[in-house]
């Protein structure tokens, strides 16, 4: 049995990841921890695409993924690995932050003054 065309899932790639997560068998907090987002953020994902795709339960929504997409298994190891690559940069990023602030520089996190179009002040202590 394949899914028609009206049948199809609209997904973005944020609902995809967790779609994927869902009809593998994770759970909401499963898979808030896996994107590292809240479970609140999972629970809008799974309402919007209910709503979107006029399915009633995560029952329907699995089914319609194991049609459209196959074995959702498949898709878990490069999400997972993509998450990792971005906590990675994060990180990186922090890092570079905290360097900063040991070297004498310290950035200055509110919204930038009028006199400044973009980004951070950077401030140095005297």
């Amino acid at each position: 049995m394949k899914s028609t065309n009206q049948n199809k899932l609209k997904l973005t790639n944020a609902q995809f990841k967790v779609t994927a997560l869902i009809a593998n068998g994770e759970g909401a907090k499963g898979a808030a921890k896996i994107l590292f987002n809240s479970v609140r953020t999972i629970d809008t994902h799974l309402t919007s695409i209910k709503i979107t795709n006029s399915l009633r339960n995560s029952a329907e929504l699995t089914k319609e993924f194991v049609l459209q997409y196959g074995d959702p298994s498949k898709y878990l190891e490069k999400i997972k690995n993509n998450e990792k690559i971005v906590k990675g940069v994060a990180v990186f990023f922090l890092g570079v932050h905290f360097m900063t602030a040991l070297l004498g520089n310290d950035i200055d996190m509110r919204k930038p003054r009028r006199n400044l179009r973009r980004g951070f002040k950077i401030v140095r202590k005297k």
